[in-house]
């Protein structure tokens, strides 16, 4: 089956944080949901590795307070991970363009 109209159906509007407000965004942890070698060729200050596929396995990993901001390496696979906890309770925000645009605005990364 299929839908041919989204109407009635509940929408949802994620917090998005562009990239020059990372770094003063209040948050209780910076997600990297990379695999770890994409990880480990550069992220960004701060960030802590933790792949997608293993989020919700790996919950006891993540912050029990506070807000997690993902991001990946072009916001697909953040936005997948972040719908995820967000059914889970966690309090999310993502990365606008992720670490395309990280990199792309020239920002410092770390190996």
């Amino acid at each position: 089956g299929y839908l041919s109209s989204i109407d009635g159906l509940d929408t949802f509007t994620p917090e998005i944080v562009p990239v020059a407000k990372v770094d003063g965004f209040e948050r209780a942890e910076l997600l990297d949901v990379r695999a770890k070698s994409e990880y480990a060729a550069g992220h960004l200050p701060g960030a802590v590795q933790l792949h997608a596929g293993r989020l919700l396995w790996n919950q006891n990993q993540l912050p029990q307070n506070g807000k997690v901001l993902l991001y990946c390496q072009s916001g697909m696979r953040a936005t997948v991970a972040a719908n995820a906890l967000r059914s889970r309770g966690y309090d999310v925000a993502q990365v606008d363009g992720s670490y395309n645009a990280w990199v792309a605005a020239d920002l410092p990364i770390e190996k």
